[in-house]
């Protein structure tokens, strides 16, 4: 499979292309012999077990993604307690119309603010 040459640089360069695409190098047996060694070195013993077995927290930390996916996890929560709690005005005219077309619905109050107790109820 010879590639012509497209460019009149390309056929100078040629000859040279083709005498080394006939004289690939080949890794020496010894090369080969500490290379495969090497990964055989490297592999775990079966029935060995390597891993630390750490305690239930640790497990799960380590399923749910580490201390950094914890940490967007519990910035997520934040946030969506935070938006629950403020409600911004937007939202609620953007919901009724998505959630309630014909606008009949109400309002109920999760959180109790400082006026529900003031007022007592």
């Amino acid at each position: 499979m010879t590639k012509k040459p497209e460019r009149p640089e390309d056929v100078a360069l040629e000859p040279f292309f083709s005498d080394a695409r006939a004289a690939a190098p080949r890794p020496s047996g010894d090369l080969i012999a500490r290379v495969m060694s090497d990964a055989q070195g490297g592999r775990p013993v079966r029935g060995l077990d390597t891993a630390r077995r750490g305690g239930l927290l640790e497990r799960l930390t380590a399923a749910l993604g580490g201390w950094p996916a914890l940490g967007g996890m519990a910035a997520a929560g934040m946030a969506g307690v935070w938006i629950g709690y403020a409600f911004p005005a937007g939202l609620s005219a953007l919901g009724a119309e998505l959630l309630v077309p014909e606008g009949d619905y109400e309002l109920v109050e999760l959180m109790p603010t400082v006026d529900m107790f003031l007022q007592g109820g």
